[in-house]
């Protein structure tokens, strides 16, 4: 069996729902194997999972099953499963099967995935690779896979898919032969909040013309088709530009309540407030500031724009926040500040050249302020010409990293606490998680103002 990559494990770890259905009639012997796979929580044995699935998966499926859904064709073939890792190092069983429509021939590439999620309860989901070449003789090159992946119940009902293009995942699956997935249905119906700022639609088929068996009630038949295919699955891609992203399966969406599943973001299509303005030269407004000495006061504010106030969320629709800093002297009654934050030239998931712009004037959700010596602000504006001279990288080293690093030059004390961005965009310090970290820890993070605002200007004799 071919070898599963680890892009395409990832995303067993954002498959929505479990639903389950009838024991099938297996025409091929089940051979037992040793439980060698110990039962740990994240841990699948042959052994553990037969037992789950035939004495509680498909009992649960029984119930939801239609007469439609009895006729299927499913065999499972125990004997040439394969255990492999899923990218959180649990275990996922994968069998291959057939599951398919009577008069239909069977896909060679479809299996059934058993593996444990969160809660380590087990989970089944029907996954069928459909190839964007014309003649499935030649078994699918999951290592450079283009096509689509539909992931369906036991009864077939059509719950997700994902769509790929030199293994890499583009899109989400829309439908597969008119029919559209329970996601896209969800979507449509409000229940799921997925909002595609820009498509790229295109259609395609995967045609068989292999040898197969069909069998019913134990009858089995040989079919030989000629050179011509015989059957086709069409299928419909929507290559997404933005949407709004669970953190893990079913987790209420704040926008209409329903549950979620997995969404996808382009990159290029992310945009931070204030990323339309014009870059600045740095040091040549620091140097507003002068010598710093005693006889003034200092001060430091942190700024976060959160994309989604309060919840941590990395990202909102295609808005992923913003964090970016001021520093503001007072001498005699005279303030000179500047308030600046770090963004990237282009918006890309790798490293990217960056430039510094003037936040001065733009919203923010919450902030916190901190009062330094002359040595600390000095420090601070050394600390921010080194910290916002870096390449950019969304999750490595992005805006709200170079507002820590300089907090860091100061010996400042506020959360660091790094999260998950979407999808394969890797983890890292973000505004949504820091704006909530300044909430959940008010004792230890300055002077907060949790009602947001907007920040001043900056003002001297520089701007």
């Amino acid at each position: 069996m071919k070898t599963i990559t680890r892009r395409l494990l990832f995303l067993m770890l954002v498959l929505f729902g479990v639903i389950a259905c009838d024991k099938p009639e297996v025409h091929t012997p089940l051979v037992e194997q040793s439980d060698t796979i110990s039962a740990q929580p994240d841990q699948v044995s042959i052994t553990i999972a037969k037992k789950w699935f035939y004495e509680e998966y498909l009992k649960d499926q029984g119930r939801k099953a239609t007469n439609e859904s009895k006729r299927l064709i499913r065999n499972i073939y125990w004997e040439r499963a394969k255990l492999d890792k899923m990218t959180d190092g649990k275990d996922l069983l994968i069998i291959p099967i057939e599951h398919h429509n009577p008069g239909e021939p069977a896909n060679s590439d479809t299996y059934l995935w058993i593996f444990r999620y969160k809660d380590n309860k087990l989970n089944a989901k029907v996954i069928e690779y459909l190839s964007s070449a014309k003649d499935l003789k030649t078994p699918i090159d999951i290592s450079n896979f283009t096509g689509a992946m539909s992931v369906r119940d036991w009864n077939g009902k059509l719950l997700n898919g994902f769509t790929f293009k030199n293994n890499k995942p583009v899109g989400l699956l829309h439908s597969v032969k008119g029919v559209e997935t329970e996601r896209v249905k969800e979507a449509k119906s409000g229940r799921a909040d997925v909002t595609i700022c820009n498509t790229v639609v295109f259609r395609a088929s995967t045609c068989t013309s292999y040898f197969y068996k069909i069998c019913e009630n134990g009858n089995c038949t040989e079919l030989r088709p000629n050179d011509t295919p015989t059957f086709c699955e069409f299928y419909e891609i929507i290559v997404p530009q933005c949407y709004w992203v669970a953190d893990f399966p079913g987790q209420p969406n704040p926008y209409s309540g329903g549950p979620s599943d997995l969404t996808i973001i382009a990159a290029n299509q992310m945009t931070m407030p204030g990323m339309s303005h014009p870059a600045i030269n740095l040091r040549k407004h620091l140097d507003c500031f002068g010598i710093n000495t005693g006889l003034s006061t200092y001060k430091i504010t942190v700024y976060v724009a959160e994309p989604m106030s309060g919840t941590g969320k990395t990202v909102k629709g295609a808005n992923v926040g913003h964090t970016f800093i001021g520093l503001e002297k007072t001498t005699n009654g005279v303030v000179i500040r500047q308030v600046v934050g770090f963004y990237p030239n282009t918006m890309d998931t790798g490293w990217v050249s960056s430039h510094v712009a003037d936040n001065g004037g733009d919203s923010y959700t919450v902030s916190a302020s901190f009062e330094v010596t002359s040595s600390g602000f000095t420090s601070a504006i050394n600390g921010l010409i080194s910290s916002m001279g870096m390449m950019y990288n969304i999750s490595k080293y992005n805006c709200t990293t170079a507002v820590a690093s300089t907090a860091d030059a100061v010996g400042l004390t506020f959360p660091k606490r790094e999260s998950d961005f979407p999808f394969f965009m890797g983890k890292g310090m973000s505004p949504g998680q820091l704006g909530k970290d300044l909430r959940d820890h008010q004792s230890s993070s300055g002077d907060l103002d949790l009602d947001g605002g907007t920040a001043p200007r900056s003002h001297g004799p520089c701007n």
